[in-house]
């Protein structure tokens, strides 16, 4: 995209980042790139354009990104709100019954990759 109108270089172009695209012609803002199915689109308060990994906990069956669109385009658990600053998506919290993952086993380091609400173990339930 190229947000400088009246600009014929391709020079002049704006990445859409990693796995993004736009179609057609005249296209001049971020919000105009599309991802691929696996990915969702964010725009950071920077305005650099990314299409992000979408996280385990949200994934459809068919490995689609559940969080590309508004409303999601299959049952995502738990409650999910974007970063001020990434535009990336935060899992904030999970239905009774369910347990919060975030981290990669062994880290207390965020990963956004990992983000899910498990199910917890029914005998350890009360």
């Amino acid at each position: 995209y190229n947000p400088s109108t009246g600009s014929s270089s391709f020079a002049d172009c704006t990445s859409c980042g990693a796995a993004g695209v736009t179609s057609g012609n005249g296209k001049t803002q971020a919000t105009d790139c599309s991802c691929s199915s696996e990915t969702y689109h964010a725009v950071a308060s920077t305005g650099v354009a990314e299409c992000k990994a979408c996280p385990v906990g949200g994934r459809c069956s068919d490995q689609s990104c559940g969080l590309a669109s508004s409303p999601h385009s299959c049952t995502v658990t738990g409650t999910w709100s974007r970063d001020n600053a990434t535009n990336h998506f935060r899992l904030t919290g999970c239905p009774a019954g369910y347990s919060l993952v975030n981290t990669v086993t062994g880290s207390s380091d965020f990963s956004h990759d990992t983000q899910q609400c498990l199910k917890c173990n029914e005998q350890f339930e009360y």
